[in-house]
């Protein structure tokens, strides 16, 4: 009812919001018995094996009230915003200890998801209000995002902590809470690095075979989609702090170097594009530091065979053509060189099929804005645009 009507959901709050609350603190029963006790899984408890002699065990009953309750406090202040202010130390207080509610997944996820939108419904407080909810808020997420175990929920997890750097902009994210932040994706870049040594060398074991490749692949897409997150945080960081943020991306640059090796996957390929395409957006008084790293894989990598990687390395040449335009751009002979490339992904048969339409229309872009900012004239030799 609340997506339905909107605002005006704001007048039922009051008669809602105590019952949801109660369940949403909900307290699971808990317990660590003997593993030779006899206590039945379908009595309402959940066990899981600690040691040979022991197994604890939670009581599900109440856990998806809980979870429910949890569920509809995410949506009401996604949708209400400001109208929910009211309730918002309440429920900040209940979903950040919930980040660590280990014994239901769907509840850590809305605990996550739940915190930028609590931070949009107080901004009209002022600056002091959120930056005390912000504090609050950070050390826990920041620790989920280190200690969080199930792909899925951290990257939930990664989600709200993106989506509270574009909520929060400058000024919220002290020095200290930005280094912690950097070191966590640092471990992770880390820890993806060496994962996919570790496929590398799994696919040399002599006890290599289809079911191995099917878990390296069911891993290679989890840690794709985790990479994607990270992405999407450091776009958000450039996206807010714009040249600030180049002191600390330096701390990463190597992994996103490393990823750019043509021996990396493909899609760690379209990933490490995709962030030095937002250092060229958002700081592009910086990007002459780092050319020597984007672009010579940014041109090759216009010609890959994934339509994605294809997409970022067009999108990162319309956007050398944009942020330095004139005769006198440092990057007009590198954006000339890469037209060839980029016109033959236009005039490929399979270009406009549906998986590679983002990618053939970056390219048409890329040129439009490199022939918008020099006096140069395009030839075509197929297919027009």
């Amino acid at each position: 009812m609340c997506k339905i009507i909107g605002p005006q959901f704001t007048a039922y709050l009051p008669v809602v919001m105590p019952p949801l609350l109660r369940a949403a603190q909900i307290k699971p029963e808990v317990a660590l018995v003997d593993s030779d006790d006899q206590v039945e899984e379908d009595e309402g408890w959940e066990f899981v094996p600690l040691s040979d002699q022991q197994k604890f065990g939670v009581k599900t009953a109440g856990l998806e009230d809980k979870n429910t309750a949890c569920q509809m406090l995410v949506c009401y202040a996604r949708e209400l915003k400001e109208g929910f202010a009211e309730y918002t130390e309440q429920v900040v207080k209940i979903m950040v200890p919930l980040l660590k509610f280990y014994f239901h997944d769907l509840i850590r996820s809305a605990a996550a998801e739940s915190l930028p939108f609590l931070l949009e419904s107080v901004k009209h407080k002022g600056d002091d209000y959120v930056r005390d909810m912000w504090n609050y808020i950070c050390p826990e997420l920041f620790k989920s995002l280190q200690t969080e175990m199930e792909p899925d929920i951290l990257a939930v997890v990664m989600e709200s902590v993106a989506s509270c750097v574009e909520v929060l902009g400058v000024g919220f994210i002290d020095s200290l809470q930005m280094e912690e932040l950097v070191e966590a994706m640092k471990n992770h870049l880390k820890k993806n690095y060496d994962k996919e040594e570790e496929r590398k060398n799994a696919r040399k074991d002599e006890d290599y075979d289809e079911e191995v490749e099917e878990g390296i692949e069911e891993e290679l897409d989890q840690d794709d989609y985790l990479l994607g997150k990270i992405a999407d945080i450091i776009h958000n960081l450039f996206g807010v702090y714009g040249e600030d943020f180049v002191q600390v991306f330096d701390k990463l640059t190597e992994y996103f170097v490393a990823m750019l090796a043509p021996e990396r996957p493909g899609l760690e390929h379209q990933w490490a594009i995709c962030v030095f395409d937002d250092l060229i957006d958002f700081a592009p008084n910086s990007a002459p530091k780092y050319q020597q790293h984007f672009l010579q894989p940014m041109m090759h990598y216009l010609s890959d065979v994934n339509p994605g990687v294809r997409q970022a390395a067009a999108y990162g040449v319309g956007a050398l053509a944009t942020k330095f335009p004139g005769s006198n751009s440092t990057y007009l002979e590198f954006c000339k060189n890469c037209i060839p490339n980029l016109v033959n992904v236009i005039n490929d048969p399979d270009s406009r099929e549906i998986e590679n339409m983002s990618a053939t229309e970056n390219c048409i872009s890329a040129i439009s804005k490199y022939s918008n900012t020099s006096s140069d004239k395009i030839t075509w030799t197929k297919q027009p645009l």
